[in-house]
């Protein structure tokens, strides 16, 4: 099959499952309601990221079922996932600023991690 017909496909379910999450959201008020100070003036769905991550999932798996390797790939995804749960966690829920920091730090370290594995490690670095 033709790469560009794969990636029109894989866009198109990304889309629809954007789709079903927006009534999902609508449908449990994840909502985010404007105030005097914000940049919207109606109502705005919030969480709408959170199909990134299952993405990213079914892609590893994709990777691993066609025999390639994702072990240096591992602590990215590890760090992509605390990231959006953490902050879908928020959009349902506020947490505390003190939460995402700590979580957004984790996650770059996993992210720096893994460009080490990638790159096979920190030689010829000063």
């Amino acid at each position: 099959m033709n790469i560009y017909v794969t990636y029109c496909i894989i866009a198109v379910i990304l889309v629809a499952a954007e789709l079903v999450y927006f009534r999902i959201a609508d449908k449990f008020n994840i909502i985010d309601k404007p105030n005097e100070r914000s940049s919207h003036s109606t109502i705005v769905l919030r969480g709408g990221g959170i199909v990134f991550s299952p993405s990213m999932i079914v892609w590893a798996t994709l990777m691993v079922v066609q025999g390639k390797g994702i072990a240096e790939y591992l602590p990215f995804l590890c760090g992509l996932l605390l990231v959006a749960g953490v902050s879908f966690w928020d959009d349902v829920h506020s947490l505390p600023d003190s939460v995402r920091l700590v979580v957004q730090f984790v996650a770059t370290g996993l992210m720096f991690w893994s460009i080490v594995l990638a790159t096979g490690g920190l030689a010829g670095m000063p």
